[in-house]
């Protein structure tokens, strides 16, 4: 009796370790956790405004006046305003996609007008940031910019 009892135990007790280990593996793979030390920005965030936080944080070694951390800060509000509005479009445009692709028979015709107006819509936020970095470097004197890539 008392050897089928402790297998039982020991049995229930591996289950139990198996089964916590696996759980914890799953959580961890989905916390956002990139693996990378010092990495400043997350996923979520674009590539131009982890360059708007890093010059913002490295305003003393780059000798940022205030009018520079005012301007900087304006155009880090407007980028961040027309991206959400532009994602907002495309995110519309996507759910009409589906919506047509529903329908049977759907209209070809109809559904390819969309996916050109949505990565029509791509293109135009793409031009917008790179537009966005030119008025950046505007701001910025050419020792701040070499002094930028330097860090």
């Amino acid at each position: 009796m008392n050897k089928k009892c402790l297998t039982a135990i020991v049995l229930v007790a591996l289950f139990a370790c198996f089964t916590v280990t696996q759980t914890a593996h799953a959580y961890g793979k989905h916390s956002g956790y990139s693996g990378k030390k010092g990495h400043g920005c997350s996923m979520s965030e674009g590539k131009f405004n982890c360059t708007l936080s890093k010059v913002l944080n490295k305003k003393k070694e780059l000798v940022l006046n205030p009018e520079q951390i005012s301007q900087i800060k304006k155009l880090s509000s407007e980028v961040k305003k027309n991206l959400i509005t532009r994602d907002a479009k495309i995110k519309t445009l996507k759910v009409e996609i589906d919506t047509l692709m529903w329908e049977f028979p759907f209209s070809s015709e109809g559904v390819n007008e969309l996916v050109a107006q949505m990565y029509s819509l791509k293109t135009e936020k793409t031009q917008y940031v790179i537009s966005a970095y030119s008025r950046l470097e505007a701001i910025l004197t050419e020792d701040q910019i070499q002094k930028l890539k330097d860090l």
